[in-house]
This record gives structure tokens, sequence and C-alpha cells, in this order.
């Protein structure tokens, strides 16, 4: 991990790693994101990742590509799910082949990028990508922020794909969370959710 040492110093601003856009695709290799890009890296030197892929679009305008990020080296597969669009990336590694489910328009309104906390103005979309070994489940909001927990109503969704990006299920949980994980056999999910006296909350998920 030491060639992250050199990342990167544009024009004087330094950037750095999320967890939800960095994440391992293969042996000793990782995918991240910087700005609009993807990057492939080699985690036994310390030569900068390559692009593979960017993450702008033309029908986004200049809505920022903030999202979520999650691989599967094992079947050669990466998913991007955008936080201000409900629009959904399904790639192999190399983002050779890319298949593109867009469900609708954003309704991003681009004057809430010069606003303090303007971006909560927008609604939230695709929140997580959850990897497991035979599916990808992301978890899913469709409300505005400051909407959220109103009168005391917290819900959100949680979308089921194979890798190849086939729906299998839809499911609308009675909770929020922006920290959920699934187990490794896609049998449970487990979240947090900030407004219980004890934040842990565990759904089977249907076989």
């Amino acid at each position: 991990m030491h060639f992250l040492k050199r990342l990167f110093d544009d024009g004087g601003v330094s950037t750095y790693l999320q967890r939800e856009t960095t994440c391992p695709s293969g042996r000793d290799t990782m995918t991240y994101q910087l700005k609009s890009t993807l990057y492939r890296a080699s985690l036994s030197d310390s030569t900068p990742g390559r692009k593979i892929h960017s993450l702008s679009m033309k029908s986004l305008g200049s809505m920022p590509s903030i999202g979520s990020l999650g691989t599967n080296a094992e079947r050669n597969r990466m998913v991007f799910a955008y936080k201000y669009a409900k629009i959904v990336k399904f790639m192999d590694l190399e983002a050779k082949l890319v298949r593109i489910l867009n469900f609708k328009k954003s309704g991003f309104e681009e004057g809430t990028m010069h606003r303090v906390d303007g971006l909560d103005a927008n609604m939230t979309h695709y929140m997580q990508v959850l990897p497991t070994r035979d599916y990808v489940f992301l978890t899913y909001s469709g409300q505005v922020p400051y909407d959220v927990g109103k009168d005391e109503k917290y819900f959100m969704w949680v979308e089921q794909y194979d890798w190849n990006g086939n729906p299998v299920r839809r499911y609308k949980l009675k909770d929020f969370s922006i920290n959920s994980v699934v187990s490794s056999n896609a049998e449970r999910l487990i979240l947090t959710a900030y407004y219980y006296d004890d934040p842990f909350i565990v759904y089977d998920l249907p076989k």
C-alpha cells in the first residue's frame, strides 16, 4: 500500500481515498476512485494506478460522480452505484464491458454544489454496494436527507442483483442506515440505526 503515499497532489489540493470507493480487485491489486475516474493499481510497487473508466455521463451534466463501488475478483466483476442518480454500472474489472441500469434522470440541482450543505438538498439514491460471492446488494434511500426520519418514520430499500446486473429481489425495510453489511452467505443483513439505544439490527434474507 506504500504507493498511496504518492496520491496525488493536484494543484496543491490533496485527495484521499474513501472506503466506499476503494476495493480489492485481485490478489495484489485494488480498484479505487479519484474524482470522476476509476483507477486500478498494483500493491506490489509504488506506481500510481492506471485509468480504467470515467464515471462522468453527458446526461448527468456537472453532477458530482459520488457513489459506492463493490468488486468480486473471483467473478471478474465490479459495480458502481451513483448517489445522486438512480444509475448503476455493472462492469468487468477492466471496465471493457459495461452494462448501465438507468432507471430515471437524477433531478440533481446543480446550484446546490455552491451552497453550504447544499448537496443534502438533493435526493440520495444509492448509499452502499455490498458484494457477496454470488450476489451484490445495493442499499437505496430515495429520500432527501432532511426528510429521513420525518414523523419518526424510517425506511429504506435493499436491491439484490446477480453480478451481470439481473435483478433478483427488492426489499423495503422499516429502518434506515448508511452503514450496512451482508453476511458472506447472503443470508443476513446487519445494519446500525442511530435512533435506537441498541443500534444493531439483523434482518434474515430469503434464500
